[in-house]
């Protein structure tokens, strides 16, 4: 068996613009999203559970909240888990799996687990995770 090198990539991506009718409001959903691996050293096959964890410090509720999960080239999902989150995969990418969460409300955080078998091709996994909703971030 080859040994693989996990490598997280975060990316952070927040929020629509909204128009809002009060110039000087600071409003909005402030999204943040960190991964967690099961494992440090992955090996060809080996099923990995990463766990996401989703945060809105506010001050307003993101609503329509969207994580996108770019996987290992090669990687197959196999389950996908939390609390209101509902997940799918891209048809002609298996490894694009693309989460959405009706609501987030303010000073809140959410966890999703999403299990994969690591593709037998390395040495080294690349993940990005990206996170949006439709309430603008006031720090965009």
């Amino acid at each position: 068996m080859k040994r693989i090198n996990l490598i997280v990539l975060l990316l952070v991506i927040i929020g629509t613009t909204v128009t809002s009718l009060y110039a000087n409001r600071t409003n909005g959903a402030d999204l943040g999203i960190e991964i967690m691996s099961n494992q440090r050293v992955v090996r060809s096959n080996d099923a990995v559970t990463y766990t996401l964890e989703s945060s809105n410090i506010g001050p307003d509720t993101a609503e329509h909240v969207q994580i996108l999960i770019e996987l290992p080239d090669g990687a197959v999902v196999t389950s996908s888990s939390g609390e209101g989150w509902s997940c799918s995969t891209d048809d002609q990418r298996s490894e694009s799996l693309t989460c959405e969460l009706d609501l987030l409300n303010a000073g809140d955080s959410s966890e999703l687990a999403v299990e994969f078998q690591a593709p037998d091709e390395g040495p080294d996994l690349f993940t990005s995770a990206t996170i949006s909703s439709d309430v603008a971030d006031p720090d965009s």
